[in-house]
């Protein structure tokens, strides 16, 4: 059968009426930002005096347009087809977090990427762990759209199972960071679904009582840096020489901003490589310390843009799974962007997980926005019902 050219044309034209491009606008103004530091830390002046956009800044820009590509492609396809293959693309991701483990190269003692090149020249690399987080999502909204098992505490071994899975492959790379974002998904989906509050409860203090056992048998379960770095959360100054060193340097390029900062280009602990990590774990003490309190906040109320323009979508959809998928995207971005950021003034304890749509990393960044297209899609079929019933 002939391709009604025309028909597809109207589809695609009809999405992109009731598409919120704000949303789009408010995440391209997070990589704004976030190429903005990058080249700050990355670039020095030319001759001229100017700083040319070349190196890792450059490099992001590329990405940001393959990421814009892959969120329109995600857009203009009717989420029915994400709810088809959902199982799919769990597996697969699954199957790509094996494949680093047994075959990655080693890169800074960790197996997290899929390297394309020979050893030591690679010229692409894709981390397996940023795309499985969506998977995760797509794949626990599928599950938990019709059935009803999970109203008995028995019902949520299976989503648990589902979180557990990817968790430990993550963890084994090691990358504790983006294995703890799986968790407060799986507890908000589980939630917005209807599992009951006292089932969620004992399946969250399960791992504290295994924890707790493992403690007074004296079984390590934590690598030494892991444990150092959870001890320097509570005594940075005690650990200043080892694994507080990080936690100090950003607490101290956040308070040295100010109101306004100390203008681009011009942050001491950033440019003088003190501060680590400062294009990626840590970039928003950079930008705390060159923009102030007044550049913080601007990217915070960024993401509470978004994280809002997420609620609503979730309210106005009918489906289920469009309401799941919803939710599980907001609570993914919001989860990764209040670590990161918690970190940096000691909320949190440091860890590898970058600020979305912000830090460098080119899978970071298709993800994100591969989830944000998503949100888009929901956004934008607001009546479309795959059951017989509204969402209740």
């Amino acid at each position: 059968m002939a391709l009604d050219y025309g028909r597809v044309l109207d589809g695609v034209g009809s999405t992109a009426r009731r598409t919120d491009w704000t949303m789009v606008l408010a995440a391209c103004a997070l990589v704004a930002i976030g190429i903005t530091f990058i080249w700050s830390a990355s670039s020095r002046p030319d001759e001229t005096g100017w700083f040319p956009l070349t190196g890792l800044a450059l490099k992001q820009a590329l990405w940001a347009v393959v990421a814009l590509a892959a969120m329109a492609v995600v857009l203009v396809t009717p989420y029915r087809f994400f709810a088809r293959f959902g199982y799919t693309f769990y597996f697969l991701a699954m199957a790509g977090l094996l494949y680093v483990l047994v075959l990655g190269p080693e890169i800074n003692y960790a197996r997290r990427w899929i390297a394309l090149g020979p050893p030591g020249r690679h010229f692409l690399t894709v981390q397996p762990s940023e795309f499985a987080k969506v998977a995760f999502v797509i794949a626990l909204a599928k599950f938990l759209r019709y059935r009803e098992s999970y109203r008995r505490w028995w019902g949520l071994l299976v989503p648990f199972g589902m979180a557990a899975l990817p968790m430990v492959l993550i963890a084994a790379e090691p990358d504790l960071g983006s294995a703890l974002v799986f968790g407060p998904v799986v507890f908000v989906l589980l939630y917005v679904a209807g599992a009951r509050k006292r089932h969620l409860l004992l399946y969250a203090a399960a791992p504290v009582a295994v924890a707790l056992v493992f403690w007074l048998l004296g079984v390590k379960v934590l690598k030494p840096y892991q444990s150092d770095r959870l001890l320097a959360l509570l005594d940075p100054e005690g650990h200043a020489g080892g694994a507080g060193y990080h936690l100090l340097q950003s607490l101290a390029a956040v308070c040295s901003g100010g109101l306004w900062g100390k203008g681009l280009g011009q942050g001491t602990q950033g440019q003088l490589g003190f501060l680590p990590a400062r294009r990626t774990d840590s970039i928003f003490a950079s930008i705390a310390e060159e923009w102030g309190f007044v550049g913080a906040t601007v990217v915070l109320a960024l993401y509470a843009y978004l994280l809002f323009s997420a609620m609503a979508v979730a309210r106005q959809t009918r489906d289920p799974f469009g309401r799941l998928l919803a939710v599980g995207v907001m609570t993914l971005l919001a989860t990764q962007a209040l670590i990161n950021t918690g970190m940096t003034v000691r909320l949190a304890p440091v860890t590898g997980l970058p600020l979305p749509f912000v830090s460098l990393g080119g899978s970071s960044l298709v993800a994100n926005f591969i989830a944000l297209g998503i949100l888009l899609n929901v956004g934008a079929r607001p009546t479309l019902v795959l059951s017989r019933e509204d969402f209740q």
